[in-house]
């Protein structure tokens, strides 16, 4: 009777750590923020929001999305990141992940240009003793 019991206990040791085991391999999928994760020449399988499904290389990452290169296609296609509804396997068609929609980054590149452009004009109305702008509208004498 022990033994029974014994090779019964054993046999649920067995049986729970192997469904732990298929638990783990089966993972939920994970959020990604695609403006960072796509590489170029990557492939990759997407889902867009109207349930159409697109493999193909990454060519050009854009600020608003990124260019598909599909196998058929004599150019690549423009795909908008909010477009994106889910990341596929491009082998077996699976959710990989999900993408995570960030606001569009800020364009900062006029930020210093203009930063000097206004130092120097104030540097030289300054200097001309405020004659310098004034001289933009009428005539300096």
């Amino acid at each position: 009777m022990t033994r029974a019991i014994t090779w019964m206990l054993l046999a649920c040791v067995v049986i729970q750590s192997a469904a732990v085991r298929a638990q783990d391999e089966h993972r939920q999928p994970s959020e990604t923020n695609l403006r960072t994760s796509l590489g170029r020449g990557e492939r990759i399988a997407i889902e867009l929001t109207d349930h159409e499904q697109l493999t193909g290389l990454v060519d050009a990452r854009l600020n608003h999305g990124f260019e598909l290169l599909l196998p058929d296609a004599d150019k690549p296609r423009f795909i908008r990141y909010s477009d994106v509804k889910a990341v596929l396997d491009p082998d077996t068609g699976e959710v990989v992940s999900y993408p995570v929609n960030s606001a569009d980054p800020v364009d900062s590149r006029w930020v210093k240009p203009v930063l000097i452009g206004l130092a120097a004009v104030g540097v030289l109305a300054l200097l001309t003793g405020g004659l310098f702008p004034a001289c933009l509208f009428q005539s300096c004498r």
